[in-house]
């Protein structure tokens, strides 16, 4: 069993390559354990110190992410009243700590800043002190919003950051929630993300029919409803409209058969009512044979196998591995 190899300083902040090798020594668990025991009573060089390490084990943990994260969380809610109510020195110092700690692929963090913007919207009494004003949480908030759209701008500036982890960041810069808890992405957000899948049209196009449903089986119709990308209607405006889209993919070399089947798929799903409950398509597969009841009256049949999330049995040429 691998042992601690050094004394983890309370007072000095690790350096990232530091922690990272804590990591990749298979040292997690005990890295934790020394974590768990720091006693932070107000802004000190403790507190900075954790800070900053927890942001890099949240991000590259091998054995379990939301331990570390969940800890940042505490840590940052016990010290909201001194981070926010005491001048805007302190917020701007652990932003300031929260940016240079940050390590790719960032997804861990801009979930954590997600955490935050939600959990003030909606009152969440974890997170919220009845001794902060509304306006303090408004200038957080902003803050956090902007750090953000930074990790954003960064995972795609970064050639090696892949496609996924790229849109869940984007995903995480929330403006706010609406009614029936719709999330409304930030508009510089958006910008940045409409331009970063302009240059990559194929790799978008490829993930953006996904299964409706998780841990169906073939048996079950449900196992073969598939909606869209779930920012699409927000993505693809009068700034870039769809079909804008679609012929740059095209002029960019993209797969016809792909852009003809998303020019059905979406077409499918466009014709549902706005209103409906029910606004999945069907993808045909010759696995919906077997159902009790027979095949769908209607369903949408894919020429392409090139569909990175789609059921597999709903894949050409055979419909079924």
């Amino acid at each position: 069993m691998a042992t601690f190899p050094m004394r983890i300083s309370k007072t000095y902040l690790m350096d990232k390559e530091t922690v990272i090798r804590y990591i990749e020594q298979g040292l997690e668990t005990e890295l934790l354990d020394k974590l768990d025991s720091f006693a932070v009573s107000g802004l000190d060089k403790r507190f900075w110190n954790l800070l900053g390490i927890l942001v890099i084990v949240q991000e590259k943990a091998q054995i379990d992410w939301y331990q570390p994260n969940q800890a940042l969380v505490k840590l940052v809610v016990n010290k909201l009243p001194e981070l926010l109510e005491e001048g805007q020195g302190n917020l701007e110092q652990m932003f300031r700590s929260l940016e240079q700690n940050a390590v790719a692929p960032y997804v861990h963090l801009s979930y954590f800043c997600r955490q935050f913007i939600i959990g003030i919207g909606d009152k969440d009494p974890k997170i919220i002190n009845n001794d902060l004003t509304p306006e303090s949480y408004l200038v957080f908030i902003t803050q956090l919003q902007k750090l953000n759209l930074s990790l954003l701008r960064r995972s795609i500036a970064d050639k090696q950051s892949e496609h996924n982890d790229i849109t869940t960041i984007f995903y995480n810069n929330v403006e706010r929630l609406v009614e029936h808890r719709r999330t409304i992405i930030s508009d510089d957000a958006l910008a940045l993300y409409r331009s970063y899948i302009g240059q990559n049209p194929g790799v978008y196009l490829e993930n953006y029919i996904r299964p409706y449903w998780t841990g169906t089986s073939v048996g079950n119709i449900d196992h073969y409803y598939h909606v869209p990308e779930p920012f699409q209607s927000q993505i693809f405006t009068e700034k870039m409209p769809w079909s804008d889209f679609l012929e740059l993919a095209e002029a960019r070399s993209v797969s016809i058969e792909l852009i003809d089947d998303l020019r059905g798929f979406q077409q499918a799903y466009n014709d549902k009512p706005a209103g409906s409950d029910d606004r999945t398509v069907i993808l045909y597969s010759k696995e919906m044979s077997n159902l009790n009841y027979g095949m769908p009256r209607s369903m949408i049949k894919l020429q392409s196998p090139g569909h990175k999330v789609v059921r597999t049995e709903c894949l050409p040429p055979d419909y079924s591995r």
